[in-house]
């Protein structure tokens, strides 16, 4: 086994396949593609960590690529959005030992050895503190990735409607973690990038929401999905993944968050017809005892999670907006 953190040059990390290569089937252009030449794992969004699993004994270069299970170009937007690279494009090397001891006074732009550092597997033990941190080399810097490189899977578009709440969260869970949609944790293969839910759907009043796992071996992220409905069909909310245990959810506790503002409206009643019955600042710890309802108002601009929402105990009813990001 072989261990480490991930890190990436923006404000997300994007789903990644890492590969473990022998030292002798690199070389400066390119990676042999014979069988069994390379281990390979993928990861999710905002994954952190990496457990790479099954490695054979032997000393390796481990490099990874942008890319993972499923194919971002298809269902991403913006800076989400990136081609399938010809190119490893991050390392375990040189410089992430650099910036392990000069990254907090000089930052990574002066660690410019960007060398790739063997790592050796023996019998029975693992490796840790590969941390996969180095992406700041010239972008020919490192070989291309083998032909035989796993591709991503191509997820469908997403159709205008969705027949059910379950068809729109699995879209929706698959498309924002770059995990495959499996039944279980069980029906996750080693080093594979998967979504799951855990339990059964919970509805609300036109809507509906799922919490689950994203991840690869066992590095998991917590995930929810909100879904509404309409007349035609079902439609994504939004979907979160991260550390914390799913929010907002019925008995589950977070905070609220402002938008611009100094406190956010609690109404007696979803929607923004509802009378203002109390106003919470940014931060007030809130626990979810209702919800969510779909509130369809007449204003074309609003987004649908400025139209969902939830009943906080002891207060009253808060937009999905101000809850979602604590």
């Amino acid at each position: 086994m072989i261990t480490g953190h991930l890190q990436y040059p923006s404000d997300f990390i994007p789903p990644l396949t890492l590969y473990a290569v022998p030292v002798d089937g690199m070389n400066a252009n390119s990676v042999r593609s014979g069988p069994g030449c390379y281990q390979s794992l993928q990861t999710v969004f905002d994954q952190t960590a990496y457990h790479f699993l099954g490695v054979p004994p032997g000393t390796y270069y481990v490099l990874a690529a942008r890319g993972g299970m499923i194919s971002q170009a298809a269902v991403s937007s913006g800076s989400r959005t990136a081609a399938v690279p010809s190119r490893f494009g991050g390392a375990y090397t040189v410089a992430v030992l650099c910036y392990a001891s000069n990254a907090r006074t000089s930052g990574p732009f002066s660690c410019d050895d960007h060398s790739l550092l063997p790592v050796t597997v023996e019998p029975g033990r693992s490796v840790s503190g590969v941390d996969i941190v180095d992406w700041y080399a010239d972008p020919t810097f490192y070989p291309l990735l083998p032909g035989d490189a796993p591709g991503p899977t191509a997820l469908p578009a997403a159709p205008s409607d969705f027949a059910s709440a379950r068809d729109a969260a699995i879209w929706s869970a698959q498309a924002r973690s770059g995990g495959i949609y499996e039944s279980g944790p069980n029906d996750c293969p080693v080093n594979h990038a998967c979504v799951w839910f855990d339990g059964d759907q919970r509805n609300g009043v036109d809507s509906a929401y799922f919490v689950g796992r994203a991840g690869s071996n066992t590095d998991l992220l917590f995930c929810a999905v909100y879904v509404y409905r309409e007349s035609a069909g079902w439609h994504e909310v939004n979907t979160n993944c991260g550390p914390h245990v799913a929010f907002p959810a019925v008995s589950a506790t977070g905070g609220v968050v402002s938008m611009g503002t100094d406190c956010v409206n609690v109404r007696a009643d979803p929607g923004r017809a509802g009378a203002v019955v109390g106003c919470l600042a940014s931060g007030t710890e809130v626990t979810v005892d209702e919800g969510p309802t779909y509130v369809r108002e007449p204003v074309p601009s609003l987004a649908p999670r400025d139209q969902l929402w939830w009943h906080l105990r002891g207060h009253g009813w808060m937009v999905h907006q101000c809850l979602v990001f604590c």
